[in-house]
């Protein structure tokens, strides 16, 4: 009985054959990495509206009262009297990637929105969060001038520069707390008039203010620019109340200009 033993067949691989598969390997590696990269790295013009806290104005806030009055009497509460926010994903200093749009778009409860539809062109995360900070003030400071007034007290009030624009052309002459008696010779008592006022002229016009400052009237004559296509002087305007009462509401990092009701309601 013979056997037939056979060498078995060698394989050849053509080394050119499998230099191009480690490339092209290679190559589609990279380009993951490099598009994964970007997807977190690279941010989008859009900011993810997304439901905030909800906090209850006649509770506590980080261990301490949301609201404390003193200078008048106070009487026990029940229940809740609770304002809602809305925390806002991206805008100036903040980036948005795919990733975070991606997630959005499968939540139930998030909203995509263009990020130029809630902030203006040009404007700096500072600049954001000095206007909101400037705008929950002055929502506390009318909440409360409501309330008091609700129950029978005298609450006088001012119209004054909350803020000055670092960059406002005429920064240098004026000041926060300045109270606004007059633009252009004509008494104001609303930001409405004010601003009317101010748009009657040309960017890089002068505006006669009349300020009570410290107690003393004073004259000056502010520059004004162009801002997203409105002329302006670069301050936040407010009220100032003098209150018969000491009323204080911490709301913690919350910002904007809503919430107003509720801080009135509990502080009535």
């Amino acid at each position: 009985m013979t056997q037939d033993f056979r060498q078995p067949s060698a394989v050849t691989v053509d080394p050119q054959t499998l230099s191009r598969r480690s490339v092209v390997a290679l190559v589609v590696a990279f380009l993951v990495i490099v598009l994964g990269a970007l997807s977190v790295m690279v941010g989008l013009p859009y900011v993810v509206i997304k439901p905030g806290p909800v906090t209850n104005t006649l509770g506590t806030l980080s261990g301490n009262p949301l609201i404390t009055i003193s200078g008048a009497p106070t009487y026990p509460t029940r229940g809740a009297l609770d304002f809602t926010t809305v925390r806002v994903v991206g805008g100036p200093g903040v980036r948005v990637t795919v990733w975070d749009l991606l997630a959005a778009k499968l939540s139930p409860n998030d909203d995509i929105q263009p990020e130029d539809a809630l902030f203006p062109t040009g404007v700096t995360d500072k600049q954001v969060q000095e206007e909101n900070t400037a705008e929950m003030v002055n929502s506390q400071q009318e909440a409360i001038a409501v309330a008091l007034r609700a129950t029978g007290r005298t609450v006088p009030q001012h119209l004054v520069i909350a803020e000055v624009a670092p960059d406002a052309p005429s920064a240098a002459v004026l000041r926060a707390g300045d109270v606004v008696e007059a633009v252009d010779g004509t008494p104001v008592t609303t930001s409405e008039q004010i601003r009317a006022a101010i748009s009657r002229h040309r960017p890089g016009d002068f505006v006669q203010l009349r300020l009570l400052r410290h107690g003393t009237e004073i004259d000056v004559a502010a520059k004004t620019r162009s801002s997203n296509g409105r002329t302006t002087i670069g301050v936040f305007l407010g009220l100032r109340f003098t209150f018969p009462v000491d009323v204080k509401i911490n709301a913690g990092d919350v910002g904007g200009p809503s919430a107003g009701t509720m801080f009135a309601l509990g502080v009535y």
